[in-house]
């Protein structure tokens, strides 16, 4: 026969002990488990209220000359927890956890025995846990620009943007071992518990710079223009909920680098042009075939040039440092493995980076590669065929990545296999969709 029996346990960091008392089991399931009351009340939750939630916003836009205009603007904008983590914050209860007994059929135990001491616990699964005094996460944004208009059609902007997060979620592993090749519980800071007590703590940080130039020539004589580049530094502790491996979670300095998504530089032009051919045109604008069949043609265009995104070069998984912690490798060579002509057999040098001994995290920083840019070309083609004053049919012929550039993926970055450093992998080529839409 199973007997079961319910603790609760408290766990005190600062002692590294952990006490237990008896749930009521004749209490209604709404008051299970309950929390142990403070000055005759009970809280609300076990996350502390955020009442620091000031968002300030001011612009500024000043017409300097009689073609210039300067703005400038600062605000801080808070975010809304997503659903995955709000679900945490909602339902996870103080903690506790089951544990259930099965004496021996032939050894009848008393209830009143079933109880056992602190003592006979030799250790806890490991729970998922939230930080009570997380706060809301908030981002400030700045940006300072100007604007010159000319030629009629033409303006021509320089800005400077920035932003900083701070307070930003990720979840990391408080129950984090020591370095060593001793038993994994010998090392790791509360034995009580599993070497992976995941935790959701609003403790990242993050920093954007970026100057941009942009030339536009407005729409005129069915021709149109835009042109951007942007140069830019991200860098950040972690990029959202997917970058969430932390490799020292006892120095948090040690996270910083570049953003999984910094792109240094972007540039964009794109474009239209309506062919002047058919119907209120300059050419073959008299009804009939001839005009219906030319007219209402319009080409577009868009160039992208990316530089590469960046990403960390890994080992085998050697650490033996607990679960949800990034393998990091030791960087023995200046450059961290750049090559000055990098191509997809080999894009970087995978004998800059050394495995380090089992039981140890490497020295290499986070990011510190640079993976291939890409270059896409766009096209589109378009034509309206008026049917009657209310109804046309619109052909859309598109061309993505005309030229078949390659857009390759990363290349292996485990330094330890024998692929290390090559590209096996690429995006999408040229792409052709055709359609017709009618309009009425």
């Amino acid at each position: 026969m199973e007997r079961q029996s319910n603790l609760e346990g408290a766990f005190d960091p600062a002692s590294g002990k952990i006490g237990f008392h008896k749930v009521p089991s004749d209490l209604p399931p709404a008051i299970l488990p309950y929390i142990i009351n403070k000055d005759g009340f009970y809280p609300a939750g076990i996350i502390y209220p955020d009442k620091n939630n000031w968002a300030p916003r001011v612009g500024i836009a000043w017409n300097a000359l009689a073609h210039t205009v300067v703005r400038t603007g600062f605000g801080i904008y808070y975010d809304n927890p997503n659903l995955n983590e709000l679900q945490f914050n909602r339902l996870l209860p103080p903690f506790y956890f089951n544990r259930t007994i099965l004496p021996a059929l032939n050894s009848p135990v008393s209830v009143d025995t079933l109880m056992p001491g602190p003592g006979a616990i030799t250790q806890i699964p490991a729970p998922f846990s939230v930080m009570a005094n997380n706060r809301l996460p908030y981002i400030m944004q700045w940006n300072f620009n100007i604007q010159q208009t000319f030629a009629r059609d033409f303006v021509l902007e320089l800005a400077y943007t920035g932003s900083g997060g701070r307070k930003l979620p990720r979840r990391v592993n408080l129950n984090q071992a020591d370095f060593g090749t001793t038993p994994i519980n010998t090392r790791i800071p509360y034995p009580q518990f599993d070497p992976a007590i995941f935790t959701a703590i609003n403790d990242g940080l993050s920093n954007f710079n970026a100057f941009s130039v942009r030339v536009e020539k407005r729409y005129s004589r069915g021709f149109y223009l835009l042109g951007n580049y942007q140069i830019s530094k991200n860098i950040d502790t972690n990029s959202g909920e997917t970058d969430n491996a932390v490799a020292y979670r006892q120095n948090m300095n040690l996270q910083r680098g570049r953003s999984a998504f910094d792109q240094r530089h972007r540039a964009v032009l794109s474009g239209g042009y309506e062919l002047p051919w058919g119907k209120g045109k300059p050419w073959l604008n008299n009804p009939g075939v001839a005009s219906w069949i030319a007219g209402g043609w319009q080409l577009q265009g868009i160039v992208t040039l990316l530089s590469g995104l960046a990403f960390t070069p890994t080992g085998p998984g050697v650490c033996t440092c607990g679960s949800y912690i990034q393998q990091r490798v030791n960087s023995v060579k200046p450059g961290y493995g750049k090559l000055d002509n990098p191509t997809p057999d080999l894009w970087y040098d995978p004998t800059a980076y050394a495995v380090p001994p089992i039981g140890f995290n490497g020295n290499a920083g986070r990011n510190v590669i640079e993976g291939p840019g890409r270059a896409l070309m766009d096209y589109s083609l378009f034509k309206v065929f008026s049917i009657t004053e209310r109804a046309n049919l619109q052909f859309r012929a598109e061309f993505f990545n005309i030229a078949n550039h390659a857009a390759f993926n990363f290349p292996d970055a485990n330094v330890a296999n024998r692929t290390a450093g090559a590209i096996t992998s690429a995006a999408d080529g040229r792409s052709i969709q055709l359609g017709l839409r009618l309009v009425w």
